[in-house]
C-alpha cells in the first residue's frame, strides 16, 4: 500500500502529512525552544525508524531481518524516545496530550512487541499483527504531533499574553482547546 507524500492543501495553507516521511520532514521545520527541538528530533528519529520496517515488510523482507528491526525499535528506538517524552519540563507535562501520547506510545510498544513475537512464531496471525502496528504508528504519531502543536501554540499565546498584558491571567487548558479547535474548524 504505498501513500501520498506530504502535500499542500492551497486554500487553508495546511499540510497534509500522509507518510512518514512527510512527518519526518514536518519535524525539521523551525521551533520555540531547546525541548521542542529535542523532541521533534527524537519523534523524527522514531518515524524514520518506522517507516524503514514498513519499507522493509512491504518489500518482503525476511522474517528474520523484519524481526530484528522490530527488535531494535522496541528495545531502543521506542525507549530512547519514551525517555525524552519524559524527560520533558512541567510545561509539557502539565498537559492533557501528553499524558495521551504517553499512552500511545506504550500500546505501539506492545503492537511491536506482538508483532515481533508473531514474525518469531511464523503464525498465520503475522498479518493481522502488521496491520495493528501499522495503525497504531500514525496514531501514535499523530498524537505525538498534536502534542507538539499544542504546546507550541501555547507558548505563542504565553509569550503573547505576556507582552500585552503583564498582568493578565493565565489562559485555561480548556479555553486554550476551544480556542485552538475554533481556528482549526474556521480554517
Amino acid at each position: 500500500m504505498t501513500r501520498p507524500r506530504l502535500s499542500r492543501d492551497p486554500s487553508s495553507h495546511l499540510f497534509s502529512i500522509q507518510s512518514f516521511g512527510g512527518i519526518s520532514r514536518f519535524l525539521l521545520e523551525s521551533v520555540t525552544d531547546e525541548e521542542t527541538r529535542q523532541l521533534r528530533e527524537s519523534m523524527r528519529a522514531l518515524a524514520l525508524h518506522i517507516d524503514s520496517i514498513l519499507a522493509a515488510r512491504r518489500q518482503q523482507g525476511g522474517v528474520a531481518v523484519l524481526g530484528q528491526r522490530v527488535t531494535t525499535l522496541c528495545d531502543s528506538s521506542l525507549r530512547q524516545h519514551q525517555s525524552a517524552v519524559t524527560a520533558l519540563g512541567p510545561d509539557w507535562c502539565a498537559m492533557y496530550e501528553y499524558g495521551s501520547y504517553l499512552r500511545s506510545l506504550g500500546h505501539l510498544r506492545d503492537a511491536a512487541e506482538h508483532w515481533r513475537a508473531a514474525l518469531g512464531r511464523g503464525t498465520p496471525d503475522e498479518p493481522a499483527c502488521f496491520d495493528a502496528f501499522d495503525s497504531l504508528s500514525w496514531r501514535t504519531l499523530g498524537e505525538g504531533l498534536l502534542l507538539i502543536d499544542m504546546y507550541e501554540h501555547w507558548a505563542r499565546q504565553g509569550t503573547e499574553a505576556t507582552s500585552a498584558a503583564p498582568g493578565a491571567r493565565p489562559v485555561s487548558p480548556l479555553a486554550r482547546l476551544r480556542r485552538w479547535l475554533r481556528r482549526r474548524v474556521v480554517r
